[in-house]
């Protein structure tokens, strides 16, 4: 049996025939399959075109003779046979020309796969596909077939995949078969076949929460709006995307709140570390209330139960509470703070002060865009209008601010003391 071969040439059957003797050859075709047809079949001595014949059909060839002996017993013997061939091609990869990004890696992590296929034979390759399969603890899975075109001899075709390891804990195996219907013609296929092994480790790590009310970080006890957008961006080390709003409980005073498509109670999936983001947007009743987040992540590990409850307060009514400030006495400098509450924010607020005497010493205001609902902090220098230190001794301060055509003020004292 002659081959496979990547295209035929010609044969020649060369014999030493007595008179009257004949030698008759024939040229028999094999298929993939393993049949045998009769292709070419004529009398020794000329050579024999085989460019007829299709290698793709016919990878294989066999010639057979036919030796007749002529009437006094003489018989032929054969002195040659020859066939010219082409080889195919010959696809191959190994260790060098396989890489892996990773040979250990967390669950739902991209391993990125690099195979050359390299073309060591006499002709082109045409349309090579090359399969890629993952074998693990949970079976058996086709991941890719890759498709090159053609690859000439002496050449060869790079490409990446990323390969997926979610639902592939523990270690695997990566195989990488080329033309793994046998499609081509080759003379070895030992060479077609490359496997790599990686472990994916499970993740362990709690997600972590970040709460966040009208866009600022609370204290328990703060004051909130009435109305807050409260914000929740659940981080996690994983891989793996939280695609269920099921995953995350959210409750406001005890009471579960549905997360969905609502824009008050909106669920989206994130991307990178940031794996889902919560927008909810209550109207809540003047009091203390108390939020609380759960989270388990795409593998199943719960967040801190402590870090996800947050108390805090509101009140319908703007008003300022808790206006002090620090410290009191001052030396060179000071801070007014105060809790600003209700629904909305006034455009300006306005701080006074005055001597115990009645004369205004300073003023100045604070624009919305300084201000809060909650806790506000202002710092001052003690200084007058006119830039200048004012003296120890006792003073009066104001804080006021107009909305929807209601004075809202507060009046306390402060001393300097230098």
């Amino acid at each position: 049996m002659i081959g496979p071969a990547g295209s035929w040439g010609d044969a020649a059957v060369t014999a030493d025939v007595p008179l009257g003797a004949t030698v008759v050859t024939s040229v028999l075709g094999i298929t993939r399959s393993g049949e045998v047809d009769t292709l070419i079949t004529r009398l020794s001595g000329a050579s024999i075109d085989l460019g007829m014949i299709s290698a793709q059909t016919y990878p294989k060839i066999q010639l057979f003779a036919r030796l007749q002996a002529n009437a006094q017993g003489d018989s032929p013997s054969l002195r040659e046979w020859r066939v010219n061939a082409t080889p195919p091609a010959e696809l191959a990869l190994n260790y060098q020309s396989v890489s892996l990004s990773s040979n250990r890696i967390i669950e739902g992590g991209q391993i990125i796969v690099s195979a050359a296929i390299h073309n060591v034979g006499y002709l082109s390759a045409s349309d090579v596909r090359v399969a890629i399969e993952m074998v693990g603890r949970s079976g058996r899975k086709a991941l890719d077939t890759l498709s090159f075109s053609s690859i000439v001899p002496g050449g060869s075709a790079t490409s990446t995949v990323p390969i997926s390891t979610a639902g592939f804990l523990g270690m695997n195996t990566l195989n990488i078969v080329i033309d793994p219907h046998a499609a081509l013609n080759e003379i070895y296929r030992a060479n077609n076949f490359y496997s790599a092994s990686f472990f994916v480790e499970g993740d362990t790590v709690a997600p972590s929460l970040d709460v966040t009310f009208d866009g600022e970080r609370i204290m328990d006890g703060d004051y909130v709006s009435a109305r807050p957008e409260i914000r929740v961006t659940v981080r996690d080390n994983s891989p793996l995307p939280i695609a269920d709003p099921a995953h995350i409980v959210l409750k406001l005073d005890g009471r579960r709140v549905t997360l969905g498509t609502h824009p008050d109670s909106l669920f989206e999936q994130g991307s990178g570390s940031d794996k889902a983001r919560i927008l909810f947007k209550p109207l809540l009743a003047s009091g203390d209330h108390v939020l609380s987040v759960q989270v388990r992540d795409a593998t199943g590990n719960p967040s801190d139960s402590t870090a996800g409850v947050i108390h805090f307060r509101t009140e319908r009514e703007s008003h300022l509470r808790n206006v002090v400030t620090i410290p009191n006495p001052m030396r060179r400098s000071t801070a007014f703070t105060f809790n600003l509450v209700g629904y909305e924010i006034p455009e300006q607020l306005s701080i006074k002060i005055y001597s115990v005497a009645g004369r205004m010493v300073n003023e100045f205001t604070v624009p919305r865009s300084a201000l809060r609902i909650g806790f506000n902090t202002v710092p001052w220098e003690a200084r007058d209008t006119d830039g200048n230190p004012i003296a120890n001794g006792v003073y009066f301060y104001k804080l006021s601010y107009r909305l929807n055509g209601k004075l809202v003020e507060v009046v306390e004292k402060l001393a300097k003391v230098e």
